[in-house]
């Protein structure tokens, strides 16, 4: 009998072996530089927009070195990272990962996970306008709909302006996952599209944020808004704290810091002569913050488009394949949203199949264990398996990255004999 590539014994008892091995396939692997390459780490980009670009009137910003005062411009900057291998030849292309993070948080609390798809695509954090290190004006009329045009405006200009050519995937957390949701609706070049830890439908309304509206209330020149905002902080320390797994391994004094720099001087962990009395408190970004939540929560603005909620969202024009990734442990935005979202779009994939609307929508979901609402910091390892075997299916590619993941099935074995196995089946 003549024998086929389906006949191949070699490549079968590879999976036998891999899957069966006494290796614990908890324990994660380390990225070694000689067998995957060095990660090139550019940090805090600045990318210039303006305001009227998007039909904006010019907005009040602060006045560099000021905490009080402000200007109105026209200018504001968007603040992004990037993660890459280190050497790319000129002949390959790498897809292009864009990260846009929640709150309360900056871009920094996806770099754990840069620290891996780095090491196999071009990744990019953004900050949110209004956070981490992107311009934070005050006065602004915050919504979902202007961030999804700032950022879809973004993306396009810096993949022309560097000329890169190969696929685009956005990828978003909480807040940002609701941003990313009015993205693919209004785009639909992006090779797929991942929620983690998503605010979804109608499920985004979270009392501790929700109630920065009082903050929003007061006026800022009132000196209790200084009262409130420096109450604030220490409600936001302790709720940073509810929102990871593994709280004492992941928040402590240190890295605590990493977030707390956005509402208080950073000197206060340097300098010697700072104390509670005379530490700066950024009022100026905690006033902003507040304006955000104010106003970008609710309005029915993630529930399905109709008549009494037309400025919802349109479903149907979702056609990207779609990752969705929630938490055991997020009671934040806990399963049920991942539930609720799969069922939507498994019925819009009957519609369209039906209408026969050209569409490349299909669900993934998976669960992230023993992690909390911060599943980027919590468990990258876990997330980094998920998208990168996303991609791979998107692609059509048998990734080198699998061999690398430690956590999934085909992970199992001695590393060096799985990366012998994986050169000598030519598995790139």
């Amino acid at each position: 009998m003549t024998s086929t590539i389906e006949d191949s014994d070699e490549m079968n008892q590879y999976f036998f072996d891999s899957i069966t091995s006494k290796i614990d396939p908890s324990q994660q692997r380390i990225i070694i530089p000689e067998h995957y390459g060095e990660i090139e780490k550019i940090l805090n980009l600045k990318f210039n927009l303006t305001y009227t670009q998007f039909g904006l009137e010019k907005q009040y910003h602060k006045v560099r070195n000021s905490d009080t005062k402000g200007v109105y411009t026209d200018k504001f900057q968007i603040n992004f990272s990037i993660f890459q291998p280190k050497i790319i030849p000129s002949h390959r292309k790498i897809a292009t990962i864009w990260f846009i993070h929640g709150v309360i948080d900056n871009s920094t609390g996806f770099f754990p996970l840069g620290n891996i798809l780095g090491v196999f695509y071009r990744v990019v954090f953004l900050d949110l306008l209004g956070l981490g290190k992107s311009s934070k004006p005050l006065n602004f009329p915050w919504s979902l709909e202007i961030h999804s045009k700032i950022y879809l405006n973004l993306i396009n200009k810096i993949t022309k302006n560097n000329k890169w050519n190969n696929k685009n995937y956005i990828i978003g957390h909480d807040w940002g996952g609701g941003i990313v949701q009015l993205m693919a609706t209004k785009d639909h070049s992006f090779a797929g599209v991942g929620l983690i830890n998503t605010i979804a439908i109608n499920n985004y309304w979270v009392t501790q944020i929700g109630s920065l509206v009082t903050l929003a209330k007061v006026k800022f020149d009132d000196p209790m808004f200084k009262i409130l905002a420096l109450s604030f902080v220490g409600n936001y320390t302790a709720l940073k704290k509810t929102m990871h797994s593994k709280t004492e391994k992941y928040l402590n004094q240190n890295t605590l810091q990493t977030f707390e720099i956005d509402f208080i001087d950073s000197e206060a962990y340097e300098n010697p002569k700072k104390t509670p009395f005379n530490t700066e408190i950024k009022y100026w970004n905690i006033r902003c913050l507040a304006e955000q939540a104010a106003n970008l929560l609710g309005k029915g603005q993630l529930l399905p488009k109709s008549k009494t909620n037309p400025k919802g969202l349109n479903f149907i024009l979702f056609k990207t394949p779609m990752l969705i990734l929630g938490s055991d442990g997020d009671d934040m935005m806990p399963l049920q949203t991942v539930i609720k979202l799969k069922w939507i779009l498994e019925k819009v994939v009957q519609f369209q199949k039906s209408e026969k609307i050209k569409s490349q929508l299909s669900i993934r979901t998976g669960i992230i264990y023993d992690s909390g609402h911060f599943s980027p910091s919590d468990q990258p390892e876990q997330i980094a398996h998920h998208i990168i075997d996303f991609i791979d299916n998107i692609s059509g590619n048998f990734s080198k990255s699998v061999d690398y993941l430690g956590i999934g099935i085909l992970q199992r074995g001695d590393f060096k004999e799985m990366m012998y196995e994986s050169k000598r089946f030519k598995i790139k």
